[in-house]
């Protein structure tokens, strides 16, 4: 009789073994899943496939266990020899000899794992050679070490077509996705997987696998689905975010309607421009991917809190036929009690005044609707002066504004910096500012990521 304090003591047991061979699997996810299989297998469960160890371990389905057999890559060979050390450092003696008893080669599976069919016909072959001798069934199925109900199976085959019969018949093809089909597909993707039922707005294989399922009638695999969609110009992407208060009507609205005029203004045509602040550069730098050690997380150092904060307004100046330029103006500001933190409107128009004294000509601004650009004393400039013209963006639409793009490849170049003091940042920054304004390339690569074009007004 197995009393409680030996059962705990074989748990520890296996809790050891597993120690001593999850390093040969990469990850978490692996060694756990491998964890739960075997103690599914020492389980007292009728048939030892992956649905018992994966009912007896808690799993809902058996695709995690599948994927461990299947799919995970880990050396089988490597695993063995530990097993055996394992066993002869419990159980073995100074003296002794292992005996280990023979198996069937445990193989990877690859796809396609031809080694795997191949073997399979193999067996099925040699049991072919054995129906001709007259052998029993019972007596096939324990020296081929498979099932009765196996054997029985390829007798019948044997029977009705020979040896042909037994060979392998090659790998089961996908069903086939015709472009109609998929264009079905592509229209309920776009809805979005909340219209699908399911939680948030993140497409996953296998929840596009089972919009196949319920629309297109097909049962598809996970890796199907994956080459699927990568056929079809469909990648793994991390995706941007929009205001749930955003008016695409408006959007389109502004885009046939407002952005002509800017192209082709009342007054002499003079250069287009796009106007943001950046209001948040501090000594804590954007965060970027870097590789390192899987299981240990990248640190970096940086400084505490500053007491100094750097704003930056730029305007990206675009004109048909004149080489894009990108003007800016970078402002300090002390974090003190009662201290402005932002532009001002009269920064706003200082730096109005600087681009058209650089550019020489008339300036159409395009901007957004940030309050201080709304400002009565900026409105009253303008009115004032008559070689500005203001044109409003669409409320919540910063993917119209070529200015966002900038700020991405000023964050890019600046991720993971750590800087020592305030005017090492300041130092930073205006170089990356000054690398971009010499790469008018850069600045046209920033309209191009809006969508917008600025082709030259046709003469009258």
């Amino acid at each position: 009789m197995i009393t409680e304090s030996a059962a705990a003591q074989w748990d520890r047991e296996l809790d050891d073994l597993f120690l001593t061979i999850g390093h040969r699997f990469s990850r978490v996810e692996l060694r756990r899943r491998m964890r739960d299989y075997v103690r599914g297998l020492l389980a007292p469960v009728a048939r030892k496939n992956s649905w018992q160890p994966a009912e007896q371990a808690g799993h809902p389905t058996p695709d995690g266990l599948q994927h461990l057999l299947a799919g995970s890559k880990w050396e089988p060979d490597d695993i063995r020899d530990d097993l055996q050390e394992y066993v002869a450092s419990k159980l073995g003696e100074a003296d002794g000899v292992l005996i280990s008893r023979g198996s069937a080669p445990v193989l990877r599976n690859r796809r396609p794992n031809r080694e795997l069919s191949a073997f399979r016909e193999k067996i099925r072959l040699r049991a072919g050679m054995r129906f001709a001798a007259g052998e029993k069934t019972a007596v096939i199925a324990k020296d081929l070490r498979v099932s009765v109900r196996s054997v029985e199976r390829w007798r019948r085959a044997w029977r009705e077509g020979g040896m042909e019969a037994l060979r392998s018949a090659g790998p089961a093809n996908s069903p086939t996705v015709t472009d109609a089909q998929f264009a079905v597909l592509e229209a309920e993707l776009g809805k979005g997987p909340s219209a699908h039922g399911f939680d948030d707005e993140r497409w996953t294989l296998a929840r596009v696998q089972t919009v196949i399922r319920r629309r297109l009638r097909l049962s598809l695999s996970v890796a199907t689905v994956w080459r699927l969609l990568k056929r079809h110009g469909w990648s793994w992407q991390a995706p941007a975010r929009r205001a749930l208060e955003r008016d695409e009507h408006a959007v389109e609205l502004w885009k046939k309607e407002v952005w002509p005029r800017v192209k082709g203004s009342r007054r002499p045509m003079g250069p287009g421009s796009s106007s943001r602040t950046r209001a948040g550069f501090s000594m804590t730098p954007p965060r970027a991917r870097t590789w390192g050690r899987r299981g240990h997380t990248p640190v970096i150092r940086v400084r505490g809190r500053s007491r100094r904060r750097t704003s930056v307004a730029a305007l990206c100046c675009y004109k048909p036929g004149v080489e894009s330029r990108l003007i800016h103006r970078p402002r300090n500001h002390l974090m003190l009690k009662g201290a402005r933190k932002s532009f001002s409107w009269q920064d706003y128009r200082d730096l109005l005044v600087r681009a058209h004294i650089q550019l020489g000509g008339p300036i159409v601004m395009v901007w957004d609707n940030l309050n201080t650009h709304l400002a009565s004393g900026l409105k009253r400039y303008e009115a004032e002066h008559d070689w500005l013209t203001t044109i409003r963006l669409p409320p919540y639409a910063p993917d119209l504004n070529p200015v966002e793009a900038l700020w991405s490849l000023v964050c890019r170049a600046m991720a993971n910096t750590a800087f020592d003091t305030p005017d090492d940042l300041d130092r930073v920054l205006r170089r990356e500012l000054r690398r971009i304004q010499l790469r008018p390339h850069l600045v046209d690569g920033c309209l191009t990521a809006t969508g917008l074009t600025l082709a030259p007004p046709t003469p009258p």
